[in-house]
């Protein structure tokens, strides 16, 4: 009993009808929403700050930090409804901002179980180094992919017993252009940098 509308704000970054697993949202897409709505769930990136037209104002904010910008709080404390966190490490960001915690909730991403199963054979990493970080999400500057790089290479050599696994994610769709996977791929390619396996 659910009647679900898209808006897309600013640009698109790739195609729904070139991905089978966004191909449905193509109907609901509204160009130009003009009735009124009883929940507005907004998950936009950098946030928007304006309030929507009508409805209840749900706000879907990752945040990957430890605290949030106080300007944020201040900001949607007294517009937004609800706060839809994806992790309960988001949730506890917004609580120790003093977003009023009987107005959040851990809402996660959905997860298909046909593919992430504890029953499936575990990927083996082509590496025989003993310890590994693991680095997974885009290699975005905003993600401090960076500093991450940047700290690895400068903490160790080829001679220790690591490597850095990267899971990289959107170089090809809604981060292209944003990544700095190309320097991850230079740094695989110095025969004296410390082993790392990427995955994109």
């Amino acid at each position: 009993e659910i009647e679900l509308r898209l808006v897309v704000q600013g640009p698109v970054e790739f195609r729904l009808e070139d991905e089978e697993k966004t191909r449905p949202l193509l109907s609901a897409l509204d160009p130009n929403p003009s009735e009124e709505v009883d929940f507005h769930i907004r998950h936009h990136w950098p946030p928007n700050f304006d309030p929507p037209p009508s409805g209840r104002w749900i706000l879907a904010q990752p945040w990957e930090y430890g605290s949030l910008p106080e300007t944020w709080v201040n900001a949607f404390r007294d517009s937004v409804d609800d706060v839809w966190c994806f992790t309960r490490y988001v949730r506890d960001a917004f609580e120790r901002a003093g977003f009023p915690k009987d107005r959040t909730a851990v809402i996660p991403h959905g997860v298909n179980a046909d593919l992430f199963r504890p029953d499936v054979e575990p990927l083996r990493l082509p590496t025989e180094r003993k310890f590994k970080f693991l680095y997974v999400g885009g290699t975005l500057e905003r993600k401090g992919a960076d500093l991450l790089l940047e700290a690895y290479l400068r903490t160790f050599s080829r001679r220790d017993d690591v490597a850095l696994v990267v899971k990289d994610l959107g170089t090809k769709t809604f981060y292209r252009g944003k990544t700095i996977h190309e320097e991850f791929l230079k740094a695989i390619a110095d025969p004296t940098r410390p082993e790392i396996v990427y995955f994109d």
